[in-house]
């Protein structure tokens, strides 16, 4: 029972309490709902891991020292959360959180998604398809249990079982800490890192997909609801057929989505398209900023392969919103919400060139 209150909180309640506290940052109308308070209290709490793993990583702490930190500064920013917003949320808990009422004002196509979204859900929770349990389990899953028991972070050889020096270790794992965020969960939680990884967070991170394929639906259709709920519709079927490749999005989100690539592709990649579409229409506040700055973190947090996707995502979206409105301060702004992934950048950059080119 301890553990899934323990698990509730973390996963559940504490993401939503960062959020409230991120929506009251920025202060606009469109982060003022629980599903976006939700979604940046994530990525805040992944952003936040990144930010004080890697260095840990790096100066070789024990694990125990890295859960002990972080722990602390969630605690601090929830604290902070439910002394500020306690009432309030009650207040909304009581008003808007009636399950009878959820779902009604919607459409047919929003059922028919909401079902498909839960058969795809099931089906991965349930249903794992053999071949996921291979090559990837050797080194994801078995890296975080190994990080929790051994209380060494990512030094120990996922194959051999061997302690490696930290020179060893392979660059994708110590400038990333979503492997090591599952070991997190699985050592306040008490569950396998195995639980967490394939049957706990498929789960949320599936949700928080389609949660944010809805709210772009929002963006593409805003005077329209129900063309929304058509398109989460169309989305939700189109992944049924989309996992044929290991390179494809659906892939990540419907066999995989405990993996780094899968947070990036499926999370990060469209919550940055989203929130860029957002704040590059009006004026630009400092609030967005950071909101932008800290998705740049989640997403190096996820894959390296974000230190270069992610930018030239922001980037891109920041170059066309200055031209329709001839408003080039938008892309200085864009390049400096970019440094978090920069300096990630520039530090495995310096460490190839450390390895290979004798500096």
């Amino acid at each position: 029972m301890m553990k899934i209150i323990v698990l509730f909180v973390i996963l559940l309640l504490v993401p939503l309490l960062i959020g409230r506290l991120v929506a009251d940052i920025i202060k606009k109308e469109y982060c003022m709902k629980p599903g976006f308070w939700y979604l940046s209290g994530f990525l805040t709490m992944l952003a936040l891991y990144q930010i004080i793993c890697v260095p840990m990583t790096l100066k070789e702490y024990s694990f125990s020292k890295l859960v002990i930190c972080y722990s602390i500064i969630l605690g601090i920013l929830s604290a902070i959360a439910l002394w500020k917003y306690a009432g309030a949320i009650l207040i909304w808990v009581k008003e808007k959180m009636q399950w009878i009422n959820i779902f009604r004002g919607h459409s047919f196509f929003f059922y028919m998604a909401l079902a498909l979204i839960l058969g795809q859900i099931i089906t991965l929770v349930c249903f794992m398809p053999d071949y996921a349990y291979c090559a990837d389990d050797n080194t994801y899953i078995t890296m975080a249990n190994d990080t929790d028991e051994t209380d060494m972070i990512i030094k120990v050889d996922s194959l051999t079982g061997h302690e490696l020096s930290i020179d060893e270790v392979s660059l994708k794992y110590k400038l990333t800490s979503f492997i090591t965020f599952m070991a997190y969960l699985a050592r306040i939680t008490g569950l396998h890192s195995l639980v967490i990884g394939k049957t706990i967070l498929p789960v949320i991170i599936i949700g928080m997909a389609y949660y944010i394929q809805w709210m772009i639906g929002g963006l593409l259709f805003p005077d329209s609801r129900y063309k929304s709920e058509i398109f989460l519709f169309v989305i939700s079927i189109v992944n049924l057929f989309m996992a044929f490749s290991n390179y494809t999005q659906t892939f990540r989100l419907m066999v995989c989505p405990w993996q780094g690539k899968a947070i990036m592709a499926v999370i990060v990649l469209p919550f940055l398209f989203y929130v860029g579409n957002k704040v590059f229409c009006e004026k630009f506040t400092i609030g967005e900023m950071i909101l932008l700055m800290v998705t740049m973190f989640a997403a190096a947090s996820a894959s390296l392969m974000s230190l270069g996707i992610a930018p030239v995502m922001l980037l891109a979206i920041a170059f066309l919103n200055a031209i329709q409105k001839h408003r080039f301060m938008i892309l200085l702004q864009a390049g400096i919400c970019c440094v978090p992934a920069a300096i990630y950048l520039g530090m495995y950059v310096i460490s190839i060139l450390t390895t290979f080119g004798g500096w």
